[in-house]
């Protein structure tokens, strides 16, 4: 009988510790799947220029939102040619598809299967026009 017993608690125990994994796993790829966002000591103030466009992704790893730059930019050892920006798309909807110029600060986020990625959370956005040729 004692045997028996011994043997249930140890379902038991292995039911709940797989619970409790099971449970912090699927917590953690939660906040992982929408990029938790991660502000750090070196945040960067950026301008940049360029259209701004609806993006998705696989698994859902994406703000929705980035801009194809104009120009190329350098950040973290990488060489962008689109940035990600903040999801608003109440604010954004009127400057889908447009040239714009956007300043901001830039953030990190972190997914599983993307890793870390630069979000540039938009302080101030403005049309351009065509014949707005000023390079920053």
């Amino acid at each position: 009988m004692s045997r028996f017993r011994a043997s249930g608690r140890s379902v038991a125990w292995r039911r709940l510790v797989g619970a409790v994994v099971l449970a912090s796993l699927a917590g953690t790829g939660c906040a992982e799947r929408n990029g938790s966002a991660t502000r750090t000591a070196d945040d960067q103030r950026v301008t940049v220029r360029g259209v701004l466009v609806r993006v998705a992704a696989i698994g859902g790893e994406t703000t929705g939102w980035a801009i194809q730059l104009e120009a190329p930019l350098e950040m973290d050892g990488q060489t962008l040619h689109e940035l990600e920006v903040n999801s608003q798309p109440e604010r954004w909807a009127d400057f889908e598809e447009k040239r714009v110029e956007a300043s901001g600060r830039i953030t990190w986020r972190r997914g599983v299967e993307r890793g870390r990625w630069p979000v540039l959370e938009i302080e101030s956005l403005r049309e351009l026009s065509a014949l707005d040729s000023r390079t920053r």
